[in-house]
């Protein structure tokens, strides 16, 4: 979801269930891979696999990325070189009720997103 060749990128995922599957050298699950991306997930459930060199969940390549995510659960298992799923800097992912589970390359990250209410 989102553009490979375009300058940016604003997703809506709500009320879904969407499941990603990337094997590619160079991809993102949900975002633009070149220039700015917005993702806004709420009341829905998000999975992303896969691997490739540079194969990320959330975001573009650089760390013009916001992600907003709202009673959700959004879980990344990835195998790639860059050692993350996801570019944004910490003080750009807001977590609000939900939960996030990023995987990458066996080995659970450790991000201190902003987290504004825990989930029960």
């Amino acid at each position: 979801v989102g553009t490979v060749t375009g300058s940016g990128c604003t997703a809506n995922i709500i009320r879904s269930s969407a499941v990603f599957c990337i094997n590619a050298e160079r991809l993102t699950g949900i975002g633009a891979t070149e220039g700015s991306t917005r993702i806004f997930v709420r009341d829905s459930s998000v999975k992303t696999t896969g691997s490739g060199i540079k194969a990320i969940a959330l975001g573009g390549f650089n760390e013009d990325t916001f992600i907003s995510i709202g009673n959700s659960d959004v879980k990344a298992e990835l195998r790639n070189k860059v050692n993350t799923a996801l570019f944004a800097r910490d003080d750009n992912v807001t977590i609000d009720k939900s939960r996030i589970r990023i995987v990458v390359n066996g080995v659970e990250e450790e991000r201190s997103f902003n987290v504004i209410h825990e989930r029960d």
